[in-house]
């Protein structure tokens, strides 16, 4: 929600999207960069020195 988008769950490792009838490819890219960064902060930071 903190990125503006909304998921449903499907199970234990899956999310659906569920987008409008009229979907711009424009706004299924910011979709998708949105997801990108709350998965991003999510995640644990790799350590480039390993």
């Amino acid at each position: 929600m903190g990125e503006g988008v909304l998921l449903v769950p499907a199970g234990p490792r899956v999310v659906r999207f569920v987008p409008p009838l009229i979907v711009t490819a424009e706004e299924v890219f910011l979709a998708l960069r949105s997801v990108d960064r709350a998965l991003s902060a999510l995640a644990p930071q790799k350590r480039v020195s390993e």
